[in-house]
């Protein structure tokens, strides 16, 4: 089962790739600190292959002390996730201590993320 996210080319959807891609940034570190957790080979892969994913709809939007930073492209994009990457990228982000600035369009994107339409693709 598939999810496809669709990301518009305005502030919202903008916002919401922004807020997904770094909660999956931030995520890992949170994740790693949990004992109870453990970033398997498996739980690498699937990161990889998120990363990947949202890398084909973004551009390199590095800043002086961040290279890993990622930019909406022009005209936004779409991803299909498989049902599993679509977890663990929802975990990450809940997982992330979100600043009180950023809470509210963190749950925003998160919402967003796990009311994407399934499909059995």
């Amino acid at each position: 089962m598939t999810r496809t996210i669709t990301f518009t080319d305005t502030d919202e959807g903008r916002q919401r790739f922004r807020i997904l891609w770094d909660g999956l940034r931030f995520g890992t570190i949170v994740m790693s600190q949990k004992p109870e957790s453990s970033r398997t080979p498996e739980v690498l892969r699937q990161e990889t292959q998120i990363r990947k994913t949202l890398k084909t709809i973004s551009t390199n939007g590095a800043v002086e002390g961040d290279i890993d930073v990622r930019t909406l492209q022009a005209g936004g994009g779409t991803v299909l996730l498989e049902h599993p990457l679509v977890k663990l990228l929802s975990a990450y982000g809940w997982a992330v201590q979100w600043t009180p600035t950023a809470v509210e369009s963190a749950v925003d994107a998160l919402d967003f993320l796990d009311s994407a339409p399934e499909s059995n693709d």
